[in-house]
This record gives C-alpha cells, sequence and structure tokens, in this order.
C-alpha cells in the first residue's frame, strides 16, 4: 500500500514539472514574439500603378498638363494633389483653386489632365502622394514628384485671318498639322477677323466651316433627313511659323474653286516616306507663305 502511494506521488511530482517547464516554454516563446518586425517592408506591394507625365519639361501656358495610366483609375484623391511655383528659389502653393486631376476625355479611359492658369517663364512642382491614385486592379501610385517649366510668350506666334465671303454667316477656323490634326480653332468675328494665338513653331494649314446651326463644332450632313453637311473651305497655302512672329493674310472663300482649294500635301494624306525611299511630299507647284509674314504683323516681335 505504502508502494502504490509512493508511485502515485511520483507521477503527480513529474506531471508538475512537467507544467512548469511547459509554461517557461511558453514565456520565452511570448517574450520573443515582442522583438521588432518591419510591417512597412511586409505591406509593400508587388506592383505599382504607373501613372506618368507627357510631354518634356517644357509645359505650354494654354494647355492642361496631360498624364498617361496604365489602367483605369477608381479613385483620385484631390488631397493628395499638390501644385507649387517657386520664386527666388522658394517653393509656394498656386492659388485660387484646387489643382484636380481629372479625366482628359471621354475617349480614353487612361488619359487625364489638370487644368490650370499657368505663368509665362516660371517652374512649378507637382506632387502627389503615394496611394493617392488608385487603379481598378486595386493597385496605388508610388510617390510623384515632377519639376518643369512654363515657356515663354516669345516661344509662340500668332496667326489673323482676315476672311472674306461668309456674309455674316458664324464660321469657325481650324489650324491644321499636315496630318489634318486639328491644332487650334478660332472663331471668326463681325469683322471677318479670326485670331489663333500661342501657336508653337512648324509647318500647319487652315480650314474653316460655316456654323450653320451656331452649335460651336462641325456638324456632318444626314442623308435620311436630307441635311447638308456644314459647308468646308481650306485655306489653299501652306503655313511655315517661326516663334516670336505674327502673320497675317487675307483669305477670301471663293477666291478659288471649292474642289481646288485643299492643298496638295493633305489632299495626299500619305505617309512618310520610309529610309531609302523618294517621297513627292513637297508640292513644287504650290504656293508657300513666307516665314515670316508680309502684313503690317509679319516683320514685327511680340
Amino acid at each position: 500500500m505504502k508502494r502504490a502511494r509512493g508511485k502515485k506521488a511520483r507521477e503527480a511530482e513529474a506531471r508538475r514539472h512537467v507544467r512548469t517547464f511547459q509554461e517557461k516554454v511558453d514565456s520565452v516563446l511570448a517574450i520573443s514574439d515582442t522583438i521588432a518586425i518591419d510591417t512597412f517592408a511586409l505591406m509593400q506591394p508587388d506592383s505599382w500603378l504607373s501613372f506618368t507625365i507627357q510631354g518634356s519639361g517644357s509645359q505650354d501656358i494654354h494647355k492642361p498638363m496631360y498624364f498617361s495610366s496604365d489602367q483605369p483609375l477608381k479613385r483620385i484623391n484631390d488631397n493628395a494633389v499638390r501644385l507649387e511655383f517657386t520664386t527666388d528659389s522658394i517653393w509656394k502653393p498656386v492659388t485660387g483653386t484646387q489643382p484636380r486631376i481629372t479625366p482628359a476625355d471621354s475617349t480614353s479611359l487612361l488619359s487625364f489632365r489638370l487644368e490650370h492658369q499657368w505663368r509665362p517663364e516660371t517652374k512649378y512642382r507637382l506632387a502627389v502622394d503615394s496611394i493617392g491614385l488608385e487603379g481598378i486592379y486595386g493597385v496605388y501610385n508610388k510617390p510623384i514628384l515632377q519639376e518643369f517649366t512654363t515657356k515663354s510668350l516669345d516661344d509662340y506666334s500668332t496667326i489673323y485671318f482676315n476672311i472674306t465671303g461668309i456674309d455674316s454667316i458664324p464660321a469657325i477656323v481650324e489650324l491644321l498639322s499636315p496630318s489634318e490634326d486639328i491644332i487650334a480653332t478660332a472663331k471668326v468675328d463681325d469683322s471677318g477677323k479670326a485670331v489663333l494665338r500661342f501657336i508653337s513653331p512648324g509647318t500647319y494649314y487652315a480650314r474653316m466651316f460655316l456654323d450653320m446651326d451656331n452649335n460651336g463644332k462641325y456638324t456632318t450632313g444626314n442623308l435620311l433627313q436630307r441635311i447638308q453637311p456644314e459647308p468646308t473651305f481650306y485655306f489653299h497655302k501652306k503655313i511655315n511659323l517661326k516663334k516670336n512672329w505674327d502673320l497675317e493674310q487675307t483669305w477670301d472663300i471663293y477666291e478659288l474653286p471649292l474642289d481646288g482649294q485643299k492643298p496638295a500635301e493633305i489632299k495626299k494624306n500619305k505617309p512618310r516616306a520610309k529610309k531609302g525611299e523618294n517621297s513627292d511630299y513637297q508640292n513644287e507647284d504650290e504656293e508657300e507663305i513666307p516665314e515670316f509674314g508680309t502684313g503690317i504683323f509679319g516683320s514685327q516681335p511680340y
């Protein structure tokens, strides 16, 4: 009987030591869990939203700043966007409306813009905080910090068209690139003058349509409704512009027949010739406007 009681006592003592050991082990593990862990590094995403500024570091003073994204955006935090300018090496926030990044247009979900009344020849800095932009796939942007400078007024040209033959009908002039992209537009005023400002140096063409319904845009025809497209006219000369020069031209829309107005270069609308191939882009018979205007504005700088 004594032997049995002694055995039970030894087993109870052994169990007590096991519990004590487990408690010590648990306490050690609890202490080891207090070691600091770099949770920020663990939280870094596998991928980031690609959101880049389009164009070079020179911003046009009359255009928005444009951006491109690799995916549509689900959320834009306006408070994460800051625009500053510098005077005497001191950065100051721009005054007025809070800078906002918005969709550029309804035709592309990957293009965005920021509107602002830019000062000429001024250095700006755009900052977008991290996770200020969220893509539709749940990824965010890295911090964005971009410095840029606006162009000078001397970098641009101005074109003055004195137009005859429209008989007080509302009309709009479109300045075209050689590929017929619309670069700028201007309404024709009551005196027949259209002014296109802030035009970068280059080669251009001009087209005008009579805005018969006065809606500010070109209206195509409708065969079923028997509606004719709005009349269109081309300025028959190529326009070469240099910076810091004004150009004035007289435009009689009925000087040439309609089928002879469109310049041959854009009439062909051919792609550039490949290397090693001859190109007939230049039409020797086409009249070209001199690089510097011949009117009262032609020889005068800004």
